[in-house]
């Protein structure tokens, strides 16, 4: 028989459970998370900094439904250091981690393009009574609650099979809430003849952003504005007879288009409204740097919409170095990223894996440079610490003297042992025994000039040169070698 427990006793017996519940359930929220690569990874150009190649992604936090998970994320080096990825299982060195919610994402901005499918089938009925377009309209004024005067721009802009380039091309891009909701209020609506330039529409949206990038490094700005294009339609690609002539079409519409959004650094989200069996889900799937949201009613869609404004917000910027030295190195190799994040409560999430094909043949090509945030981060982690004390000041006067030597010794000395006869100058000749044919054999110089036994015409007759005549004899004496040598360089000049 078993006494009965006191009644702290019987507390903690009812109370273990729940708190082992809620463990279970808070390690099974944890292990449900992921980082989710938001955009390809491209090879980005580090010089003058690195000649290593370098690549650049972007991560975002997501659950298993794809849903953006909020959580606060250390800034610059904590994030650096509790990030880790590999390619082909080989270390990568992570050099720049950054979010978009910091301040130098505030400072570079947020740019969004949103495209709305007008075709006929928008204006299809929902149960609600409501057509799909006007579910649309409700969905994107939510998404502008968040919009954030002078941080964030946006343009709304419809599509369908009839002046598609045009449109797109001429979009302006709301500054304010304001703005953006007046181009949301100057949606035209769908027509009957409106068919899906979907392919052809991904492609202009993606040149747009692309221009517009350029001409914000093109004017200067430090920090390179976070990009977002967004599509949504209600179907399939279709473009029949009576649509703009050159749009994408078919198999190989598809893969011309799905080529541009793989070139481009700029995430693209695709969003499919209403019935599954009407929309190529396969499709939007390679036109989309992510899985696809799939809505089938308002609300839904409004979901869709809100987490593709959180992950915009909530993404993490990351660039790290290659393990391989160069560009030739990487050549016909497909890579195999996967990455994985230490959170700041000690749990660790890893990501989904992504590839990166490089050509068979030739040297790949760098999608762009490296932003000068990236650059800086890279600078910093390369640097040699500074050397306390006189070394730093006095290395560069020891290498100066150095240098000053070398020099000194190329110039005057190495000459002399290649062409010793030039260097030879002033020699001392000894005077010979006998000067004249008859005479005493030691005699001085001086005395020569008054000597009888000098040859005629080698007097000197009061100051003046003597002349000699023809009968007067000539002693050579034999030529030495220094000055041989000398008379070997006249002659060659």
């Amino acid at each position: 028989m078993t006494s009965a427990l006191p009644p702290a006793g019987r507390l903690a017996r009812n109370f273990i459970p729940i708190v082992l519940g809620l463990l279970g359930g808070f390690h099974a929220r944890a292990q449900d998370l992921r980082l989710d690569f938001s955009n390809r990874v491209h090879m980005v150009d580090c010089q003058p900094v690195s000649s290593i190649p370098c690549f650049s992604t972007s991560f975002n936090i997501v659950d298993s439904k794809g849903a953006p998970y909020p959580i606060e994320l250390p800034e610059g080096q904590r994030l650096v250091s509790g990030l880790t990825i590999t390619a082909d299982g080989a270390p990568t060195r992570v050099f720049y981690a950054n979010t978009a919610a910091s301040t130098n994402r505030k400072a570079a901005g947020r740019i969004a393009l949103i495209l709305v499918d007008i075709s006929g089938s928008m204006a299809k009925k929902l149960p609600t009574g409501e057509t799909r377009f006007d579910a649309a309209r409700s969905a994107l004024l939510h998404f502008l609650d968040a919009f954030q005067d002078g941080v964030d721009q946006v343009a709304i802009v419809p599509f369908e099979s009839h002046r598609v380039d045009e449109t797109i091309r001429s979009a302006v891009f709301a500054h304010t809430r304001q703005e953006a909701i007046a181009q949301l209020d100057s949606l035209r609506s769908p027509q009957p003849s409106n068919n899906t330039a979907l392919f052809s529409a991904v492609v202009d949206g993606l040149s747009l952003l692309n221009q517009h990038l350029l001409q914000a490094q093109s004017d200067g700005d430090s920090h390179s504005p976070e990009a977002l294009l967004v599509v949504m339609t209600d179907g399939r690609n279709e473009v029949l007879k009576g649509d703009d002539p050159g749009l994408l079409t078919g198999e190989g519409g598809l893969e011309e288009a799905s080529r541009n959004v793989s070139a481009s650094r700029i995430p693209v989200i695709g969003i499919g409204f209403g019935e599954r069996s009407e929309i190529d889900e396969a499709a939007l799937g390679r036109l989309s740097t992510q899985r696809p949201y799939m809505a089938n009613d308002s609300e839904s869609l409004k979901n869709a919409f809100t987490f593709t404004r959180r992950l915009l917000v909530d993404r993490i910027q990351v660039a790290f170095l290659s393990p391989w030295p160069d560009r030739a190195a990487l050549a016909g190799k497909t890579i195999t990223f996967n990455a994985s994040l230490l959170l700041p409560d000690g749990r660790k999430i890893d990501s989904n894996e992504v590839s990166f094909e490089t050509p068979q043949i030739g040297i790949p090509l760098y999608s762009g440079k490296a932003s000068l945030d990236e650059l800086a981060a890279l600078s910093a982690a390369t640097k040699v610490p500074t050397e306390a004390g006189w070394t730093p000041l006095l290395r560069p006067i020891v290498v100066f003297l150095g240098l000053g030597g070398v020099l000194v010794v190329a110039w005057f000395w190495v000459p002399r042992l290649v062409w010793p006869g030039q260097y030879l100058g002033q020699l001392s000749i000894p005077k010979p025994a006998m000067r004249w044919s008859s005479g005493p054999s030691e005699r001085r110089r001086d005395q020569f000039a008054t000597s009888s036994s000098a040859p005629s015409g080698f007097l000197n007759v009061k100051g003046r040169p003597a002349q000699r005549r023809p009968q007067d004899a000539t002693m050579v004496q034999p030529m030495g070698d220094a000055t041989r040598m000398r008379l070997d360089r006249d002659l060659q000049k």
